[in-house]
């Protein structure tokens, strides 16, 4: 039995399709909605989605909703834990985080090769559109193992290429508009490490070197074949686009 959980403030632009993918993947997928963010930032600038809006997605494909009041992200990711008896695995997504088709049961198939706790899945990061893209080798935590496990392991089962490659997640976090990249710096985790001209210099002008948000040259956007893409992100409105704005 699978359990999707996904941690929301804010993030509207690609809530649906994250959902729409991940749902034929799992049993059950719990939002833990909290109104104001729970990273350890706070700012005075207006979030950008009305939670209203958020729930009505998250009705429309059968996921639980739970509002609360986090302290820390830590807290925040740990209330799953208690809705995970009856669970074997439980998956966890972002808003904008697009998991492919059948990458949750590759990633099991990984994982029951080892005994960890925690595994690290492989992703793909779009940067201002649908055709540009940057690879690294961080890789999220992304599923756990609810009973037993120690420690933490890697979902790319040594090798970044075949089955791997093919499930890597596509993350569109750098891939929406301004509006959203602003309030992001303003509560995300890593505000205090955030390259001061970052916005100015790299977002701003769509550089395509050198343009991670924090690390010095770790990011460079390369081509991204479309016909690579699910559906499901051919369906958006934002496919298309030259540049997200």
């Amino acid at each position: 039995m699978k359990l999707c959980f996904m941690m929301l403030h804010y993030g509207l632009p690609y809530l649906e399709a994250a959902l729409k993918a991940i749902k034929p993947q799992v049993d059950h997928i719990i939002l833990f909605y909290a109104a104001k963010p729970s990273q350890g930032f706070v700012t005075d600038m207006a979030c950008p989605d009305d939670p209203g809006e958020l729930k009505a997605i998250a009705d429309k494909y059968g996921a639980e909703w739970i509002e609360g009041n986090w302290a820390t992200e830590g807290d925040h990711c740990g209330a799953v834990w208690a809705h995970a008896d009856n669970y074997d695995w439980i998956v966890r997504i972002d808003s904008d985080e697009i998991v492919p088709l059948g990458a949750v049961d590759y990633w099991i198939s990984v994982a029951e090769k080892s005994n960890a706790k925690m595994y690290k899945a492989p992703f793909q990061h779009f940067w201002r559109s649908f055709s540009k893209v940057c690879k690294d080798g961080q890789m999220p935590d992304r599923l756990y193992r609810v009973k037993g496990g120690d420690g933490f392991a890697y979902l790319d089962d040594g090798f970044l290429i075949g089955e791997p490659e093919k499930y890597r997640v596509f993350h569109m976090g750098y891939a929406q508009p301004t509006k959203y990249i602003e309030y992001k710096m303003q509560v995300q985790a890593h505000r205090p490490e955030w390259r001061p001209d970052w916005f100015r210099n790299k977002w701003i002008p769509n550089a395509q070197t050198d343009i991670h948000p924090v690390c010095l040259n770790f990011w460079n956007a390369g081509e991204f074949d479309l016909n690579r893409l699910p559906e499901i992100l051919r369906e958006h409105p934002y496919y298309g686009k030259k540049v997200i704005e």
